[in-house]
């Protein structure tokens, strides 16, 4: 072992960033869900609108994209 060597954690850097974005995969799927079925009458296949609740869901889903670029950002850069 040599002091060029790479620390070993940064395979588990790897790990937390797939865990992370894999939890923020899976929370998107249910806020679209939701909004689907919150929204959408099957009854009567009509699109019921909510005004401004709709742009909430769309940010929702772009800011549910923000932990995981924090986490690329701070956590996954290298220091030498």
């Amino acid at each position: 072992m040599s002091f060029t060597d790479r620390p070993t954690y940064g395979s588990w850097k790897q790990v937390g960033c797939f865990l992370l974005g894999f939890v923020v995969a899976v929370a998107d799927a249910l806020v679209l869900m939701t909004w689907f079925l919150s929204f959408w009458d099957p009854s009567t296949d009509t699109y019921r609108s909510a005004g401004l609740l709709d742009l909430v869901f769309p940010a929702l889903l772009l800011a549910s994209a923000l932990p995981l670029w924090l986490y690329v950002r701070l956590v996954m850069r290298d220091k030498r």
